[in-house]
């Protein structure tokens, strides 16, 4: 992560990175014998040994952002005066105002900050590091794992093909600790599940108004930014190697595209290679920050 655009559907990163010292970040503390014990024994099934391993795991990932473009941030803080003016102390969205904007913004944002394509497969987390990178509620939430004969109902959860699911990035993973995990939701499972890769068919990429202003607050720094935007599909259980060889071959496929999500540029999802908005596709493979969709409308 760089200064290079990372897509991610949820968020797009674009801000520079620094590393703080390591070993004086993240510190085990105020926790009791029993949370400790309680918190390992949810740790162990991925592979963790002990709080002590995860604490110094996070120590060295720890990354600290640089803030980010600072013209960026003033013209949004501009444009959201506009599209969100106050009345009576409390800001009104205006979905008329946003419209009659978007184009002037998105070229001023394209000037600034143009899209660039991952354009090649990234890393893929594994159990482990996800484990250590989540945050405690979320481990014992469990994960998904792609073969039903893996799955516990415990820790390692099993979702049926054709299961309708939304899904997005976990920020707080890969913002503290460059960590991607895909979050998983759905009518079908008891909580947030949390999976290393993502293959979903008959896509959707629904955003409501509330979520469009959710959008413009954090791309105007009037909120922090958290996850608001996410793709909602039939989950398709495929490995993740075969994840993997699926996107390879979708970088080189005419009817795959790159998309992303960044609030900075549009509330809506986009294709890279033209930064039109996108409503549907016909399957999404998602690897971390790379997100490929088929057939897009």
């Amino acid at each position: 992560m760089g200064c290079p655009n990372t897509i991610v559907p949820g968020l797009e990163e674009s801000d520079k990175i620094t590393r703080q010292n390591p070993g004086i970040v993240v510190k085990i503390n105020k926790l009791d014998e029993e949370q400790i014990k309680q918190q390992e024994q949810n740790l162990r099934p991925f592979g963790v040994k002990s709080l002590y391993e995860k604490d110094e795991w996070r120590n060295r990932q720890i990354e600290n952002k640089y803030s980010q473009n600072p013209e960026l941030e003033r013209l949004s803080q501009e444009r959201i005066e506009t599209v969100m003016p106050e009345v009576e102390g409390k800001r009104q969205f205006s979905m008329e105002e946003y419209n009659r904007t978007q184009p002037e913004w998105k070229r001023k944002v394209d000037e600034l900050n143009p899209i660039r394509p991952i354009g090649k497969l990234p890393k893929t987390s594994s159990h482990k590091e996800m484990a250590m990178a989540l945050d405690a509620n979320k481990v014992k939430s469990g994960m998904v794992v792609t073969n039903r004969g893996m799955a516990d109902n415990r820790h390692k959860f099993y979702i049926p093909n054709g299961t309708l699911v939304k899904t997005r990035l976990d920020i707080p993973a890969y913002k503290r600790f460059n960590t991607w995990v895909v979050s998983i939701k759905s009518t079908f499972l008891n909580g947030t599940k949390y999976g290393q890769t993502s293959h979903l068919k008959n896509v959707t990429f629904p955003v409501t108004e509330a979520e469009r202003k959710a959008g413009m607050r954090i791309a105007a720094g009037d909120m922090p930014k958290s996850p608001y935007a996410t793709m909602q599909g039939s989950w398709i259980n495929t490995s993740t190697p075969s994840a993997r060889a699926m996107a390879s071959k979708a970088l080189k496929s005419g009817e795959w595209v790159e998309i992303g999500m960044n609030p900075y540029r549009d509330v809506d999802f986009y294709r890279k290679d033209t930064g039109e908005r996108i409503y549907s596709a016909d399957e999404v493979i998602q690897i971390g920050p790379l997100v490929m969709a088929k057939n897009v409308k």
